[in-house]
């Protein structure tokens, strides 16, 4: 994951707490005078209608690799800054979530995810 990325992903899950709220406010972030640059960047509203499987979340996390994984009350979502990945309870497949409520997430010190679901 690119390293631009990597750094807006943070602002991305205050968007994602606000999902019940327009969203289109332009950011800019400081930096401290050692010689880093501000960035300025625009955030969007993001919820189902650019494939968030539901509108509320309940856990977010942002793994080693970047990616922001966000839990909700359907389904597990991962998000790259361009687009949301939504996961599903599916009862055969081991790897995927145990429920498609979405309670908690944490990453270990390997780097694997952990779900804590409901039903």
């Amino acid at each position: 994951m690119k390293a631009g990325i990597r750094k807006s992903l943070a602002a991305w899950s205050l968007i994602l707490l606000l999902v019940g709220s327009e969203g289109g406010a332009k950011v800019t972030l400081s930096r401290s005078p050692e010689g880093v640059e501000a960035t300025a960047f625009s955030v969007s509203h993001v919820g189902p209608g650019q494939g968030l499987s539901h509108s509320q979340a309940l856990s977010i996390l942002q793994d080693r690799v970047g990616f922001l994984w966000v839990g909700t009350r359907f389904g597990l979502n991962r998000f790259d800054a361009y687009e949301c990945v939504p996961f599903f309870h599916d009862g055969p497949n081991p790897k995927g979530p145990g429920g498609n409520v979405i309670w908690r997430l944490m990453e270990d010190s390997q780097g694997r995810l952990w779900i804590a679901t409901w039903g």
